[in-house]
């Protein structure tokens, strides 16, 4: 595999698992503080764990693979993939960013934290995001399914 190529794979599944990361931690800030969105939150919680598994093992092939790890298909399969994941996850980080800042937020303080969060929660826009999370992880189901019968 060329530098370049390399090098902009393991950029984009690093910053997607950065992504991922700041991601998990405000959902598990918000898990439990609102009953109502605790079982989406543990499912967007596992399936963010299972994308950034998946990518940290593909970013592996990528790198350290042989052969058809390194075809251009492949590569290029595995850039829009990353890509893919980044853009979903960038999406729900800002709105997990705009509920946990309800929590920290002063500047109502005549409402309870639960009041203050069903004012930002928006349940159909998180199952939407676990849709788009899920249709993530079986992208990458699929790629890492190919790579498994490459070697």
């Amino acid at each position: 595999m060329d530098p370049a190529s390399a090098f902009g794979i393991v950029t984009g599944a690093m910053q997607t698992v950065q992504i991922i990361g700041s991601t998990v931690q405000g959902l598990r800030a918000l898990q439990g503080k609102y009953a109502d969105a605790d079982m989406t939150i543990h499912s967007l919680i596992v399936q963010a764990a299972t994308i950034k598994s998946a990518i940290t093992q593909l970013q592996d092939w990528a790198t350290y693979g042989t052969g058809r790890a390194e075809h251009p298909d492949y590569l290029d399969g595995l850039d829009i993939a990353i890509d893919g994941c980044k853009t979903s996850m960038e999406c729900l980080l800002a709105q997990v960013s705009k509920v946990t800042s309800v929590l920290d937020a002063r500047e109502l303080p005549e409402l309870r934290v639960a009041a203050k969060i069903r004012a930002v929660w928006d349940d159909h826009l998180m199952q939407d995001y676990q849709q788009r999370l899920q249709s993530q992880v079986l992208a990458l189901n699929f790629l890492l399914q190919v790579c498994q019968w490459c070697v």
